[in-house]
């Protein structure tokens, strides 16, 4: 992989400590914190844990190593180490929103082990096996339908192809690395550019989304700075990722806040629409902050940085 250092730069940023509070559920208190399980009675129990629950694991442990926090590094560690022991037997894992949920898990899982190196993470032998069985389920069209979502949860075309570039990256040459996944990710990420709109907006549920947008970003950013990608696809990804940073910068204010008032998706409704699954949606401040943090690295774009800082100073 390339750009580690500027991936670690990334991951220490302090917009990742807020990502990681959240889900340490410093202010939404509903998780535990190691397993994370919804412990609340009133949930019903097929929606009290998603593998993309310890996905949390990872902003964990590199706060730890921003902060030079060993308890933290472990708490991180142990909740990555935690999802990874749910792993089923063909790869997947024992939860509802199977395929989505775990997108998230792989694509934390694929970061670990790339910085593992660089942030004393120790023998990560352990967690390749767990991403090359995890990304071999996961590219079989028997895993996943890819029909209702499409026209409506648009992350999710950077979000999966995140989680099988990286995973390329780290596993090729490897007996076990998965076939062909990487061709895989090039169809989901090549139809989310196609998707994008005239102004540069990455669309959910059919209308335009700050959280959401932000998401689309930083996978897209995080596949140009660490993966070897085709030229000319490379090319077209950095041109989308400069507009999508270009439609989502107007939405910050001067004192750092972000303006969801017309997200389709996340904002004020969505506690109450989200909340018997246990999967609320809130607008995504912080991702909005890391985002743009890690848009202004791999585009050399100080607007992004100075933003994405400005919406920290809010959040603290």
């Amino acid at each position: 992989m390339k750009n580690l250092e500027m991936l670690l730069t990334w991951e220490t940023h302090p917009s990742r400590r807020l990502y990681a509070y959240e889900d340490l559920a410093a202010t939404r208190p509903r998780f535990n914190v190691f397993t994370g399980e919804d412990e609340r009675p009133d949930i019903p129990p097929e929606f009290r844990w998603y593998i993309e629950r310890n996905h949390f694991g990872l902003p964990v442990f590199m706060t730890g190593v921003a902060l030079d926090d060993d308890a933290r590094k472990k708490l991180g560690a142990e909740a990555i180490a935690y999802g990874m022991d749910q792993q089923l037997p063909d790869g997947s894992f024992p939860c509802s929103d199977l395929h989505h949920s775990a997108a998230f898990f792989f694509e934390s899982l694929a970061r670990f082990i790339a910085l593992a190196e660089r942030t004393g993470a120790g023998d990560v032998e352990p967690h390749k096996d767990c991403l090359a069985k995890g990304l071999t389920w996961f590219n079989r069209r028997s895993a996943w339908n890819d029909d209702w979502w499409r026209d409506t949860l648009h992350h999710r075309f950077f979000l999966n192809p995140a989680s099988c570039f990286l995973g390329w990256e780290l596993l090729r040459g490897r007996p076990d690395a998965p076939a062909a996944i990487h061709e895989q990710a090039y169809s989901w990420m090549a139809e989310g550019l196609r998707r994008q709109r005239p102004d540069g907006a990455h669309t959910e549920m059919g209308g335009q989304d700050t959280g959401y947008h932000s998401c689309s970003i930083l996978y897209g950013a995080v596949v140009l700075m660490t993966c070897e990608l085709h030229p000319d696809f490379a090319g077209e990804l950095r041109t989308s990722l400069r507009r999508a940073a270009d439609w989502l910068l107007p939405f910050v204010g001067d004192d750092g806040a972000v303006d969801g008032s017309l997200n389709a998706r996340t904002g004020p409704m969505s506690d109450e629409r989200n909340r018997e699954t246990g999967k609320p949606k809130d607008p995504k401040p912080y991702e909005t902050a890391f985002a743009l943090y890690g848009a202004g690295l791999v585009l050399e774009d100080d607007r992004c940085i100075e933003t994405a800082d400005r919406v920290v100073r809010a959040l603290t």
